[in-house]
C-alpha cells in the first residue's frame, strides 16, 4: 500500500485497545486517526500521539469524526452494531473482533456486507486461524469415531462463553462431519445423569486469573488421545492479526471477509 491508511480504534483505553494502537504507530503506511471508548470510561478526555506526534483524544461519539479509512472494534455486540451503522453509512471499512452475537446481530452484519467490505473474526491470531485448518484435517481422520471436547480457558473477565474460538472450532468441527451444530453440541451436562451421547461435541469453560486464552480440542479414541492447543501468550498476537486484516480489508469491494482470507494473501505474498 502507498496511502497512508487512517484507522479508528473502538475500546482504546481497554488492554486489547493499548495493543492495537501500540502496533499501529509501529506500522508503516497506518496511522491512528480516532480512538474511542465507553462514554462511562474514565479515560474519555485522555491525549494518545499517534506516529505524527499528532494528539488523538480518547471519544465516545463516533458521529463527529467520520475521515476514517479503517475501523478496527474490540468491544461488546450492541456497541459494534452502533459503529457498524456508521461505518455503513460514512462508507468506512470494518474489522470486528468483538465476540458473542447472536444470530439476530450475525444478520445484521451480514447485511451491512452487502454495503462496505466487513471482516469478521472470533480471534484474529493467525495461529489460531492456522489451528482451525488442523483441525478441519484432524477431523477427517479421528471425527467419526472418536469423542470431541473442547476446552477454553480464559480470563475472569470475559462475560461470554464458550468463547467464540471454541464455538468457532465446533463449526469447523460440525461442517467437516456434514452435521449441524444444533444438534450435537452439548454445553451443560449437570444433572443429565446419561452417558456420553455418540456424536456429540462437548464444551467446557474456564474463567480464571488473567488467562489470555488457551483452547484445547480432543480427540479421543479408546486408546489414543489427540490433542490439538493453541495457547496465547499475550495480546499482541491479537493485535498483530488486526493490523493484517485492516491491510487486506482497505479498499476491497463490500462483502463478509475472514480470516482464511487474509492468511492466503500473505501466504501469496511470499510463494
Amino acid at each position: 500500500m502507498s496511502k497512508v491508511v487512517k484507522i479508528a480504534v473502538s475500546g482504546a483505553s481497554g488492554k486489547m485497545g493499548f495493543e492495537i494502537i501500540n502496533l499501529i504507530n509501529k506500522t508503516k503506511n497506518l496511522i491512528l486517526n480516532t480512538a474511542l471508548d465507553q462514554k462511562d470510561s474514565p479515560y474519555i478526555g485522555n491525549i494518545i500521539k499517534n506516529s505524527k506526534n499528532k494528539s488523538i483524544q480518547i471519544d465516545f461519539d463516533y458521529s463527529s469524526n467520520l475521515d476514517d479509512d479503517v475501523f478496527i472494534d474490540f468491544t461488546r455486540p450492541d456497541a459494534s452494531l452502533h459503529y457498524l451503522s456508521l461505518c455503513v453509512k460514512h462508507n468506512v471499512s470494518m474489522v470486528i473482533g468483538t465476540t458473542g452475537f447472536d444470530e439476530f446481530q450475525l444478520n445484521q452484519i451480514k447485511s451491512a456486507s452487502n454495503k462496505i467490505p466487513i471482516l469478521v473474526a472470533p480471534n484474529m491470531s493467525f495461529g489460531v486461524n492456522a489451528t482451525m485448518r488442523l483441525l478441519e484435517f484432524a477431523t477427517k481422520i479421528f471425527g467419526n469415531d472418536h469423542d470431541i471436547e473442547i476446552i477454553e480457558s480464559h480470563h475472569k473477565d470475559k462475560v461470554d462463553s464458550p468463547s467464540g474460538t471454541a464455538i468457532k472450532m465446533g463449526e469447523i468441527i460440525a461442517n467437516t462431519l456434514n452435521k449441524g451444530k444444533n444438534d450435537i453440541f452439548t454445553f451443560n451436562r449437570m444433572n443429565k445423569e446419561q452417558k456420553r451421547i455418540d456424536g456429540e461435541i462437548g464444551f467446557s469453560s474456564v474463567r480464571a486469573g488473567k488467562i489470555i486464552g488457551d483452547h484445547i480440542v480432543l480427540f479421543a479414541g479408546d486408546s489414543e488421545i489427540i490433542k490439538i492447543e493453541h495457547n496465547a501468550l499475550n495480546r499482541s498476537t491479537f493485535a498483530s492479526g488486526a493490523i493484517k486484516a485492516a491491510e487486506f480489508i482497505h479498499n476491497k469491494d463490500p462483502g463478509l471477509y475472514k480470516m482464511d482470507d487474509v492468511i492466503d494473501s500473505e501466504i501469496k505474498k511470499h510463494e
